[in-house]
């Protein structure tokens, strides 16, 4: 289990920062799980590494490793229980957002990358990293580019673009045997008929299908011009037959005639 913040909840507090030229500040925990203590009752026993210790050695854990099945729940309530004790709200809409009401300031959490956005960034900052082990990883301001949630987020002053990361549509196409294909002018059309529209694809092409599709899934909060292809491409996981394999090869030619395209958040100060 780890909680991923909406990228609603993302665009939402990126309008929030430009409306009200708030700063917006960037960090990583290191080594997140390993701040949060395992539940009482829970005893867990691990042999020690055999290169370092004699065969036998044995570990009671007292904090969750990577790898622990409940290691990312141990860390987010223990993050929840740190924000709490800095004054901090848990949002109900989107847990993994808090708000400071004292100094106006926004943390949301993506596992151990944080986005910091209010009037004093900095101060609240300070104050986690006398808990956390927390470190900066940049500041987006007008003319940067950063990173969060697996996207890209670029200030250009008056707007912030939210773009893929880099290669993700390239890998797409790669795998599709499509880097180079023609381009298309429309993500999809339903009437595309290649043949008798009942003949299932071999059993490697499904899978690559259905991986495609759940990748277009991950992309179309930032790029609602193929959302409605991928609707109609995911109702084919079960069972894709060729002409589900040409819609979807139609979809990424046409993202790779705009792979530059970018979600802008421009807001209007009334």
């Amino acid at each position: 289990y780890a909680s991923t913040p909406m990228v609603t909840t993302l665009k939402l507090l990126l309008a929030i920062a430009l409306s009200r030229n708030y700063r917006i500040r960037l960090g990583d925990i290191s080594t997140a799980f390993l701040h949060a203590l395992l539940p009482e009752g829970q005893r867990i026993i691990v042999e020690a590494p055999r290169e370092y210790y004699p065969e036998g050695t044995f570990w009671e854990l007292l904090r969750p490793l990577y790898g622990l099945k409940t290691a990312p729940r141990c860390w987010q309530d223990h993050f929840a229980t740190v924000m709490k004790e800095l004054g901090g709200i848990r949002m109900k809409s989107d847990p993994n957002l808090c708000y400071f009401p004292e100094t106006d300031n926004y943390v949301l959490v993506y596992v151990d990358d944080l986005m910091i956005v209010g009037t004093t960034p900095d101060e609240l900052f300070d104050k986690i990293t006398q808990h956390l082990l927390l470190r900066p990883t940049g500041e987006l301001k007008e003319g940067s580019t950063q990173s969060f949630l697996g996207r890209k987020l670029r200030h250009t002053g008056q707007s912030i673009q939210i773009l893929p990361a880099d290669g993700y549509i390239e890998e797409m196409l790669q795998e599709n045997g499509l880097p180079n294909a023609r381009l298309a002018a429309t993500p999809g059309t339903m009437g595309r008929k290649t043949t008798d529209g009942v003949s299932l694809l071999p059993d490697a092409d499904i899978s690559l299908y259905r991986r495609t599709v759940g990748r277009l899934m991950w992309l179309i909060p930032i790029r609602p011009d193929v959302n409605y292809a991928t609707k109609e491409l995911s109702r084919s996981v079960k069972e894709p037959t060729e002409d589900d394999l040409a819609r979807l090869r139609q979809t990424l030619r046409y993202l790779r005639g705009t792979s530059e395209h970018a979600y802008t958040i421009s807001p209007q100060v009334t």
